[in-house]
């Protein structure tokens, strides 16, 4: 299956992977996405649930996805 047709869910699984490519892959796709991800991201986060490198992962695609100054 495309990268690009994996859920939020899947995508946020994977930047919590032991491998890297994985976690760079998933990010990437995260960012594609853009906005449309930021409150599902920001979700996450909060919500506590997350291990400390998808927290990492995910607060750095927060900030790829924030609107430029």
């Amino acid at each position: 299956m495309e990268i690009s047709n994996w859920s939020f869910r899947e995508l946020l699984d994977d930047i919590g992977s032991n491998l890297q490519v994985w976690r760079v892959h998933s990010q990437d796709e995260l960012v594609r996405r853009g906005y449309v991800v930021r409150n599902d991201l920001l979700a996450a986060i909060r919500s506590g649930d997350l291990n400390e490198t998808q927290a990492t992962w995910a607060i750095c695609c927060l900030l790829y996805t924030s609107p430029s100054p």
